[in-house]
């Protein structure tokens, strides 16, 4: 009886450490301050700037301040966000609003989508898994795109 007694807080404890643990905290790109993410094919990067704030467990966070493509010799600027959990996407940044950080009246995030993908983070890698590929923006071959973590300064 007195190992039940024991055995059942050390459980309820285990689990609740487990469940507040975020098992990608310090490998999203915005947890890298003042890095540039560079892909090769498609021709593309985007950059995460200076840590605004400490997350939890002190760990930087910097929000996605560019992000470019080069498709048929023109460069294309986007905007990329991380989304929950392991989500990265990417937006035609002609319906959002840089002043009120939203975006336009009547304009929802499924008409400026142009391409989402779930993520494998690495500290120095990271490769997006393309899921949702709308009106065709990216070319149909590329399925995977791999983005290398450089610092700014380099």
């Amino acid at each position: 009886m007195k190992k039940i007694c024991f055995a059942t807080p050390c459980i309820i404890l285990i689990i609740l450490l487990l469940t507040s643990c975020d098992p990608l905290l310090g490998q999203r790109p915005n947890n890298y301050p003042n890095t540039v993410w560079v892909s090769q094919e498609p021709d593309m990067f985007f950059i995460v700037g200076e840590a605004h704030t400490i997350g939890r467990w002190g760990v930087p966070f910097a929000e996605i301040e560019y992000a470019q493509i080069v498709k048929n010799n023109e460069i294309i600027e986007l905007l990329c966000g991380l989304g929950s959990g392991s989500a990265i996407h990417f937006y035609d940044p002609s319906g959002y609003d840089p002043e009120t950080g939203m975006l336009l009246d009547g304009i929802s995030t499924g008409d400026t989508l142009l391409f989402t993908g779930l993520c494998k983070f690495g500290k120095y890698k990271l490769v997006v898994t393309v899921d949702i590929n709308r009106k065709g923006f990216l070319d149909d071959s590329i399925t995977e795109i791999i983005f290398i973590r450089e610092d700014i300064s380099e």
